[in-house]
């Protein structure tokens, strides 16, 4: 029975030893998989903290590069914007130019229409004193004569046929016209810029060329049929040429005819040879001598009606003088009932400044010429308003373009 107890006894505490080591396993289990777990959790929170950090560098990565983004739109609207102001400016200046010129160029065509409508009135005038004046020198038998001491006489009934002054048949006259002219502010068609025929150069850059370098003009003197006969020397670098005097034959330049129409062109010279057009007058030789001026004095006031217009295309490109203009080496003039022996040439011809009834009656080729020099204004100053509205069209169309980019930016 002891044995037994024994044996029993020895069996309990074996189990009890089983248990125990048993449950200490299972305890060394848990702890190690409560381990696992915690590592496991420790390793997701790491790389869930990894995660965030790498998402907020990401974003601020982001937002730093539209920051400078938008930094450098804010200077590109920026630019835009002084851009624009300093265009709208430039258009402003040049506006305010173009309208200082307009009035000015106005202004000017004011004064020189003022200045013809006087001319045709002194004109008017002139001949209607030198109709109720008109004395023809008759001889006994109720003939015209001609007197070599009297040289107006021989002015006045210049027929080359003894006849009256009443005589409808043509007068002519032969011999040399000594002509010296005078130019006063003429455009510039040299330097940089240049200039052709059909443009228009706005005033800054006239002033620009007129710092550089001006036109070198002179002109040519073309008769009805469209033969040069004569022309002038070139005066260098200069808008207000005197030119040396010319002389030209007036058979060649006029068939005698001293109301025929003739041209004066005027040029830029160049080296080459392609002279640039700087404008022309129509005139005649009996207007080229009633319009003499004499010379250019510092204080002496210059008669502007007496003025011919220089154009080009309708145009005006400055004013021609006539200082000086005479006819002399008068051919065989005495088989044609008039003295030979004046020097100067015709009575009102010579330097005491006086016109002969010839000329001054009716002015043959003035009247034509003042209605051409009008209509050449009419006709300017309609392409002028033309070109200033269709300049204010472009103007207005540039700016708009301008507003739309700078709402597009």
């Amino acid at each position: 029975r002891l044995a037994e107890e024994a044996a029993k006894a020895a069996e309990e505490e074996a189990a009890r030893i089983a248990e125990e080591e048993a449950a200490r396993i299972a305890a060394e289990e848990a702890a190690v998989a409560e381990a696992a777990e915690e590592a496991a959790r420790l390793a997701e929170d790491a790389a869930k903290a990894a995660e965030e950090e790498a998402a907020r560098i990401a974003e601020e990565e982001a937002a730093r590069v539209a920051g400078e983004q938008e930094a450098a739109r804010i200077a590109e609207e920026e630019a835009a914007r002084v851009a624009a102001e300093q265009e709208a400016a430039r258009i402003a200046e040049e506006e305010a130019a173009r309208v200082a010129a307009e009035e000015a160029e106005a202004a000017r065509i004011a004064a020189e229409e003022a200045e013809l409508a006087q001319l045709a009135e002194e004109k008017a005038a002139e001949e209607a004193a030198a109709t109720g004046n008109e004395i023809a020198a008759k001889d006994e038998d109720g003939e015209a004569i001609i007197s070599e001491n009297n040289p107006e006489t021989a002015a006045r009934s210049l027929d080359f046929g003894g006849t009256s002054e009443d005589d409808t048949s043509e007068k002519l006259v032969f011999g040399t016209l000594t002509l010296t002219l005078r130019g006063d502010n003429l455009k510039n068609v040299d330097g940089v810029f240049g200039r052709g025929k059909n443009e228009v150069k706005n005033s800054f850059l006239q002033s620009v060329d007129n710092f550089i370098g001006k036109s070198d003009p002179f002109y040519k003197i073309i008769s009805k049929d469209g033969t040069e006969v004569a022309s002038s020397p070139v005066v260098m670098d200069s808008l207000n040429p005197q030119w040396a005097p010319v002389s030209i034959d007036i058979d060649k330049l006029c068939g005698g005819k001293l109301e025929s129409s003739i041209t004066l062109s005027f040029f830029d010279w160049e080296e080459s040879g392609k002279h640039q057009e700087m404008g022309t007058v129509t005139t005649t030789v009996d207007q080229l001598l009633a319009l003499k001026v004499g010379p250019k004095t510092m204080f002496g006031r210059v008669d502007q009606s007496k003025a011919l217009v220089l154009l080009l295309d309708d145009v005006v490109f400055g004013k021609v003088f006539v200082e000086d203009a005479y006819i002399s080496d008068l051919n065989d003039m005495s088989s044609r009932g008039i003295a030979e022996s004046s020097t100067r040439g015709l009575p009102g011809l010579t330097e005491d400044g006086a016109v002969p009834e010839f000329v001054s009656r009716g002015l043959p080729g003035l009247e034509e010429s003042i209605d051409n020099q009008k209509e050449s204004k009419a006709v300017r100053l309609a392409a002028e308003e033309e070109a200033k509205r269709k300049g204010e069209e472009e103007a207005a169309a540039r700016i708009a373009a301008e507003e739309e980019a700078k709402r597009k930016a």
